[in-house]
């Protein structure tokens, strides 16, 4: 069988959701003014004191709940959150609370709960946490670390057979299989093309 696996069909189906709410009336204002575009404050990225960033993401009411005790605020402070008119400032609010913290004191007093509540890592970051690193997420060191196969397959694992190669490694020979005689390759490499370094 032939396996048909576009990036762009893949693409159109995570939007789904978004194609779902527009079709409900329920996504129907400007880019960054929706519910899941950002335009709800619950559902944003926001600045923390030393520069750093944290994503809040408590859409539904348990989350919602979990996220004031967590942040210290009260519900009163933030009346008919579905009422788009409301939206810009409950969103100065916590625009002005997460500031009161850092990056990392705002994800040590959510974890383990509910509030979804999550620092937004570097590339360094997210290689090196403690989830990714007992899932095997990523390979390598974490200065250099590249995501693991996926998806995972119970009976058919995918696997990574060497490490990446260095630059210019295997151009030559790759060339080669292609059916570059020696004279073409030399005259791509005097072209100073980096894969044959």
């Amino acid at each position: 069988q032939v396996v048909d696996a576009a990036m762009v069909d893949g693409v159109s189906l995570l939007t789904a959701m978004q194609r779902g709410l527009r079709a409900q009336g329920a996504e129907t204002a400007p880019p960054g003014a929706n519910l899941l575009d950002c335009g709800f404050p619950f559902f944003d990225t926001y600045d923390c004191k030393d520069g750093g960033h944290i994503a809040l993401g408590c859409i539904e009411e348990p989350f919602f709940r979990a996220f004031l005790g967590v942040a210290g605020l009260d519900a009163a402070d933030f009346p008919d959150r579905w009422d788009r008119a409301n939206w810009p400032a409950q969103k100065a609010r916590l625009t002005a609370h997460f500031m009161t913290r850092t990056r990392d004191d705002w994800a040590a007093l959510a974890g383990g709960t509910d509030a979804c509540l999550t620092p937004v890592l570097s590339f360094e970051e997210a290689a090196a946490h403690p989830h990714n690193t007992a899932r095997g997420s990523y390979l390598g060191p974490s200065d250099a670390a590249m995501p693991a196969p996926a998806p995972r397959f119970s009976r058919t694992p995918a696997g990574v057979r060497r490490a990446p190669p260095e630059r210019g490694e295997g151009g030559r020979e790759a060339l080669g299989e292609w059916g570059f005689d020696a004279a073409a390759i030399d005259k791509l490499k005097a072209l100073g093309l980096g894969f044959l370094e």
